[in-house]
């Protein structure tokens, strides 16, 4: 494995899906004398719908389709019974940060729920929390879903996820495919290590 904290993405799918890179951040997460956790984190947007919807409404600039992928280092790095005692803190923690996070992009009305699992192409199981939201300004009432992947594999924690659009933005003449958009979010997601 790498030593590099940042997780490896799936280039070829987010190049060939028009897929742009906006943010490359490393911040500490948590700092006390017998742990120093931090988050290495990748953002991508898909600039498209953005656009095409910023055309109609001039205040509303909101990335509707992102993807994220970010890997979790510990200083000292866990080890057996203690990484794996770390994965309900972290899953807990990772729920509440997305949720909070829709909430300053905008969104409104976060409500989590849906769990499933997923196999990644690495080998992961990842625990896959659905979420449900709104947005609403000038005449835009839109619906969005949005989801988060949490695993850890080989002693690496990865949480990976995004938001795509469900519905309500006919008013700016954008045609959506919330099916499409949540497999290329699922293909994406899979494809981190």
């Amino acid at each position: 494995m790498s030593d590099d904290p940042f997780p490896d993405v799936p280039a070829d799918r987010l190049s060939t899906g028009g897929w742009t890179r906006v943010e490359r951040t490393s911040e500490t997460l948590l700092s006390i004398p017998a742990l120093r956790v931090e988050g290495h984190t990748l953002l991508y947007e898909q600039p498209d719908l953005r656009e095409a919807v910023r055309t109609v409404f001039e205040r509303v600039d909101l990335p509707w389709r992102f993807f994220f992928a970010a890997g979790l280092s510990f200083t000292p790095a866990p080890t057996g019974f203690g990484r794996s005692s770390l994965f309900p803190v972290v899953l807990a923690a990772a729920r509440r940060e997305f949720a909070s996070d829709l909430r300053e992009r905008g969104f409104e009305a976060v409500e989590g729920g849906r769990t499933r699992r997923l196999h990644t192409d690495g080998g992961g199981r990842a625990r896959l929390t659905g979420y449900d939201a709104r947005f609403e300004a000038d005449t835009i009432d839109a619906d969005v879903a949005a989801w988060l992947a949490v695993w850890d594999r080989e002693g690496r924690f990865r949480l990976a996820g995004g938001v795509y659009p469900t519905g309500g933005l006919d008013s700016a003449g954008v045609a959506l495919d919330p099916e499409r958009y949540r497999e290329e979010l699922f293909a994406l997601i899979r494809g981190v290590r």
